[in-house]
C-alpha cells in the first residue's frame, strides 16, 4: 500500500493537507455511511486509517519515504541509526530478521516486496502476505511493536501462515 495514494495526496503534501484528505476520505468511506458493501468500505477505511497513522508523525513519515526510495532487496532502516539492530535468519524461507524490544515479538523481517515475517517470543515464525514495505517501516518505527502488530497486521486484512517452530 502506498500511503500517499491511499490518502489521494502527493508525497510533497503538507501535514495539514494530509490531515484534510484523511478527514474527507474517512467521512466518505466510513462503513456506517458508505453505500458500497461493508467489506469494501471496511477494507478501504483500514487503509485510510493506516496511511494516516504512518503519515501524521514526522518520524514514521520519514521512514516511509525512505522505504519508498529503497530497492525491494533493501530494508528501510535509517543509516543515521547509531546502533544497528541484531539480525538473524530463523528459517531458510525467511529474510534476515532484526530483533526487537517488545513483550510478545522477538524479531521481524520483510522480503522487500509484500511478505512480513514475525517471530513471536512465545514460539512460532509466521509470514503475513500482502504487507507493503511502508507498513513494515511503520512497524519498525512504532513505539509499541506488539500493539502495532496486533491492531494493524494480525487483525488487519492480511493472510497468515505459520512456517517455523
Amino acid at each position: 500500500m502506498d500511503c500517499y495514494s491511499a490518502l489521494e495526496v502527493p508525497p510533497t503534501a503538507s501535514t495539514e493537507t494530509i490531515r484534510s484528505a484523511y478527514r474527507r476520505l474517512a467521512q466518505k468511506w466510513h462503513p456506517d455511511k458508505h453505500e458500497a458493501s461493508g467489506a469494501e468500505a471496511t477494507h478501504r477505511m483500514s487503509e485510510i486509517n493506516l496511511a494516516w497513522e504512518i503519515l501524521k508523525d514526522p518520524e514514521t513519515r520519514r521512514i516511509n519515504d525512505e522505504a519508498r526510495l529503497h530497492r525491494p532487496d533493501q530494508t528501510p532502516f535509517s543509516e543515521s541509526s547509531q546502533e544497528k539492530p541484531r539480525t538473524h535468519r530463523p528459517h531458510a524461507g525467511a529474510p534476515m530478521m532484526m530483533e526487537v524490544d517488545s513483550g510478545c515479538v522477538g524479531s521481524i523481517g520483510h522480503d522487500g516486496l509484500n511478505k512480513l515475517f514475525v517471530e513471536f517470543r512465545s514460539g512460532g515464525l509466521y509470514v503475513y502476505f500482502g504487507v507493503p514495505v511502508a507498513t513494515f517501516a511503520a512497524l519498525v518505527a512504532a513505539k509499541s511493536k506488539g500493539r502495532f502488530l496486533i491492531f494493524n497486521i494480525v487483525n488487519g486484512p492480511y493472510r497468515c501462515k505459520r512456517i517455523g517452530a
